[in-house]
């Protein structure tokens, strides 16, 4: 989970901190790199489950029947997601983000749902 992730980066930075004439800042630079490095990742999952909402929001406005349609609408959101995050200046910052400027990638990632969630009440 992140906040896992974040505990194991403190007790890292300690660590990193602890080695002897270790320049000041380093540890906590280091390990940040590391967080954004993982919540980018946990990104990508995200990204590819509001796709699939949003898709599946579109699908019940035409009550659609499950079947092999949707199983082929997820491998192309899948696509379309690894394809957008496959583009280093996206993923370089989404990875520096995460790691210097996560107060600020949460609030896009709460928007981005919020949006997305507000579409699914609206169409109800």
């Amino acid at each position: 989970t992140p906040l896992a992730a974040y505990g194991v980066s403190r007790v890292a930075a300690l660590a990193i901190g602890a080695i002897p004439g270790c320049i000041g800042g380093i540890p906590s630079l280091t390990t940040s790199l590391g967080l954004g490095l993982f919540y980018a990742s946990r990104r990508e999952q995200f990204e590819r489950n509001v796709e699939l909402l949003l898709a599946a929001t579109k699908n019940n406005e035409h009550d659609h029947t499950p079947g092999f349609e949707e199983t082929f609408l997820e491998n192309e959101i899948e696509d379309k997601v690894r394809e957008r995050n496959s583009e280093w200046g996206y993923r370089l910052r989404t990875v520096l983000g995460y790691a210097y400027f996560t107060c600020f990638m949460v609030l896009w990632d709460a928007e981005i749902l919020d949006s997305t969630l507000t579409k699914k009440v609206e169409e109800k």
